[in-house]
C-alpha cells in the first residue's frame, strides 16, 4: 500500500500520545531512579553512533493543561527556554552546541505536544566539559526560562509567524478541522499546541512563567541520557549536578485527561482548495490492555494481523482495472487517555466518495461476518514473525534518538516496557499462541464500530461537490446490514516454476586495502562484495549497466520515463503485485529499478536468509 495518508502523517506530527500512569519496570542495564531534587532519570548505554550521547528533558506538561486564557503558552514557553535561562543568555545555548560541531535543529531542539514538552541536545562524548555544560542546560530547562520583556516580544513574533505560516498551509487548516472532530467532547479537541494567536500577542512574562511554575515540577519531569557512555559515571555526574534550588512547590503529578465516550456516529465535512485528493477517515477507541507487557503485546499482534490481511485485500482492490478507491487501510496505536485507537481510512476518486466508502466498508464487513481464511492468516503470521526476527537482529543499530523516545514514552505513558530480548521472545511466543479462531473473534468485535468519529476532507474544485456526511453514514449502515459473501481461499504461487540453471564464476580477485572481493561471472557481469557491520542481517545490493534514457527513441520517452513506476506496481513475471506480495510474505526483500539518463540501475536489500 502507498500508506500516504495526509491525516495520518498530520496526526503523527501534532499528537503526543498519553496513556496514563502505571508501574512497569525496566531492564537492569538501564540505570533509573529519582534525583535528590525529585526528577526521574533514565540512563542507557548505546554504542551507535560512536562518541555521541543524547540528553533529553521530558516534561509531562503540554497544551492540554492550558486554561482558555493560556492557549499557546506551553509552546511559547518552549521557545523562551532557548532565549535565556539562569546560566545561559539568549543564543548562548545554540552557540555552545555549534562550538562543539553540532547543529541547531538536528542536534538541539524541542517540541510541544498535547501532553508533553520535550527538549534534547546531542553532544560528543570525547569532550567531558561539553557533557557538564549539557547537563547544566537540562538543569536550567527544568527550572524554566529567565524572561525579559524585550526578548519575549521578539520571540512572540517568531511564534506568531509560525502560526501564520501554518494557516497558509493545508496541513494546518486540516488539523484545525480534524482534531475537534476526532476528539469531540474532550479537552484535546480545543488544545492544539499552536494555541490561540491572540493569547500569544498579549502574553506577558508573568503569564508564561505561571505555566512553568505550575507544571514544570520535579514529579512531572524526567531526564534521559542515551549514548556511547559509562552509565555509572554519568549517574554520579547527574546526581551531583541536579540539586534542589530551594523549596519545591507542592504540585499534583500530571494525569492525562480522558476522552469522552463515543456513543454515536458523527461525520463532518471540510473542503480546501489546496487538497490534492479526497480523504475520509473515522476513528474508534477502546480500552488499552495494560496488565502486563505480554498482554499488551498480544493485543498489538492481533491488531497487526488483522490490519495486514485487510490492507493486502484493500491494496488489491485499488489496483483493479476499475478501482473503487485510490487507497484504503486500517491501523491502530496508543491513543489519548488510556485508549487503543483504531483508524479506518480511504482515499476516493473525485466525486466517488459513496462508492469508495461502500467498497471499503464491504471488505470490513466481509471480514467481520466471515472471518479470514487459513492462507491469509498463515501469510500474515509469517510476515510478522519475519519483522520481529529482523528487528531483533538489527537491535544494535537502534539510534540514541529512538531509545530516548522509548524511555520518554515509558515515563509519559506508563506502558509496559520490554528489553530487546524480551520484546523478541515474548513477541514470537504471543504470535505463535494466536489462532485463526481467536483472530476471527477479534475481528468480529473490532470491525463492528457501532460508534465512531468521521472526518471527510475533499478538494475545493469547480464542478466537484463535497461528499455528504449523512449519505456516507447511511452507506456504512446499509453495508453492515447486508449479507456479504466470504472470499475464496488464496493460493500462493512460486515466483518461478523451476529455479534457473546456475551460472559460473570465471575469475576472482581480492582487494585487501578496500576489503572488497570481485568476481567475474560467466555472462561477463562483474560483482563486487564487501562485508560491513553497519546493519546486522541486512545485505544491500546495487547493480548498474550503461544505457538508459539516452538510448530511447523520441516516441518512447514518456513510456520509458514511467518504467520504474510500472515495475513497482505490476508484479513480476507471472505474478501480479498481490501474488508477489503473498510469495514474499515472511521474507525481508526489497527490489527497485531506475532508468537514468545514461544507465539502468537495480537496487534492493534482503536478509541473509532471503538473499537468494
Amino acid at each position: 500500500m502507498k500508506r500516504s495518508w495526509t491525516i495520518l502523517a498530520l496526526l503523527g506530527l501534532i499528537l503526543t500520545w498519553g496513556a496514563g500512569a502505571q508501574a512497569p519496570t525496566l531492564a537492569p542495564e538501564i540505570l533509573s531512579g529519582v534525583l535528590p531534587n525529585g526528577i526521574t532519570y533514565y540512563i542507557q548505554k548505546n554504542d551507535r553512533p560512536q562518541n555521541r550521547v543524547q540528553l533529553s528533558l521530558v516534561v509531562h506538561a503540554g497544551s492540554v493543561l492550558e486554561t482558555e486564557e493560556q492557549r499557546g503558552i506551553a509552546h511559547l514557553l518552549e521557545h523562551m527556554q532557548f532565549q535565556g535561562t539562569e546560566h545561559f543568555g539568549p543564543q548562548e545555548i545554540v552557540n555552545f552546541l555549534e562550538s562543539n560541531g553540532m547543529k541547531f535543529g538536528a542536534d538541539l531542539n524541542a517540541s510541544t505536544g498535547f501532553t508533553s514538552t520535550q527538549y534534547f541536545l546531542v553532544l560528543p562524548t570525547d569532550k567531558p566539559a561539553a557533557l557538564v555544560t549539557g547537563l547544566q542546560i537540562l538543569d536550567d530547562w527544568s527550572h524554566g526560562p529567565k524572561i525579559t520583556p524585550s526578548i519575549l516580544e521578539n520571540e512572540k513574533k517568531v511564534v506568531l509567524e509560525e502560526g501564520r505560516l501554518r494557516m497558509e498551509n493545508v496541513r494546518g487548516r486540516v488539523s484545525d478541522f480534524v482534531v475537534p472532530v476526532f476528539y469531540d467532547g474532550s479537552l484535546y479537541a480545543h488544545r492544539l499546541p499552536i494555541g490561540n494567536l491572540d493569547v500569544i500577542r498579549g502574553a506577558t512574562p508573568e503569564l508564561v512563567l505561571s505555566f512553568s511554575q505550575a507544571w514544570y515540577q520535579p514529579e512531572n519531569m524526567a531526564v534521559t541520557i542515551v549514548g556511547d557512555i559509562d552509565p555509572a559515571a554519568i549517574q554520579k555526574q547527574l546526581v551531583a549536578q541536579f540539586v534542589s534550588r530551594g523549596p519545591v512547590k507542592a504540585a499534583a503529578k500530571v494525569t492525562d485527561p480522558g476522552l469522552a465516550p463515543q456513543k454515536d456516529r458523527l461525520a463532518k465535512a471540510f473542503q480546501d482548495k489546496e487538497m490534492a485528493s479526497p480523504q475520509i477517515q473515522w476513528i474508534t477507541s477502546g480500552d488499552l490492555p495494560l496488565g502486563s507487557y505480554r498482554e499488551f503485546r498480544h493485543a498489538q499482534l492481533l491488531d497487526a494481523l488483522m490490519s495486514r490481511i485487510l490492507n493486502t485485500r484493500l491494496s488489491e482492490l485499488s489496483r483493479n482495472s476499475d478501482p473503487p478507491f485510490q487507497d484504503a487501510g486500517i491501523f491502530a496505536r496508543v491513543g489519548f487517555g488510556k485508549t487503543w485507537e483504531r483508524t479506518f481510512a480511504v482515499e476516493p476518486y473525485d466525486g466517488q466518495a459513496p462508492r469508495a466508502v461502500e467498497a471499503f466498508a464491504t471488505e470490513l464487513e466481509r471480514a467481520r461476518a466471515n472471518g479470514f481464511g487459513a492462507t491469509d492468516f498463515q501469510l500474515a503470521v509469517s510476515e510478522l514473525k519475519s519483522q520481529i526476527e529482523t528487528l531483533y537482529a538489527q537491535r544494535n543499530g537502534i539510534t540514541n534518538e529512538d531509545r530516548s523516545q522509548a524511555l520518554a514514552d515509558f515515563f509519559l505513558k506508563g506502558l509496559p516496557w520490554a528489553s530487546d530480548e524480551t520484546a523478541h521472545t515474548v513477541g514470537l511466543a504471543e504470535l505463535s499462541s494466536i489462532s485463526l479462531d481467536e483472530l476471527n473473534r477479534f475481528a468480529a468485535t473490532s470491525l463492528a464500530f457501532p460508534a465512531f468519529r468521521m472526518a471527510i476532507l475533499s478538494p475545493q474544485k469547480p464542478g466537484v461537490a463535497a461528499p455528504d456526511p449523512q449519505e456516507l453514514l447511511s452507506v456504512i449502515s446499509r453495508v453492515q446490514a447486508s449479507k456479504i459473501e466470504p472470499l475464496q481461499e488464496r493460493s500462493v504461487l512460486p515466483l518461478l516454476e523451476s529455479p534457473p540453471a546456475p551460472g559460473r564464476i570465471t575469475a576472482q580477485t581480492h582487494v585487501p586495502e578496500l576489503g572488497v572481493t570481485m568476481y567475474t561471472l560467466g555472462n561477463g557481469a562483474r560483482v563486487m562484495t564487501k562485508r560491513t557491520e553497519f546493519t546486522p542481517n541486512e545485505i544491500l545490493i546495487q547493480g548498474q549497466r550503461l544505457g538508459g534514457m539516452s538510448l530511447v527513441d523520441d516516441a518512447d520517452v514518456l513510456s520509458a520515463d514511467q518504467a520504474g513506476a510500472v515495475f513497482a506496481q505490476t508484479g513480476l513475471g507471472r505474478l501480479n503485485q498481490t501474488q508477489l506480495s503473498d510469495f514474499l510474505s515472511g521474507k525481508q526483500v526489497q527490489v527497485e529499478v531506475n532508468l537514468g539518463g545514461t544507465s539502468v540501475s537495480v537496487g534492493g536489500s534482503a536478509t541473509k536468509a532471503d538473499l537468494e
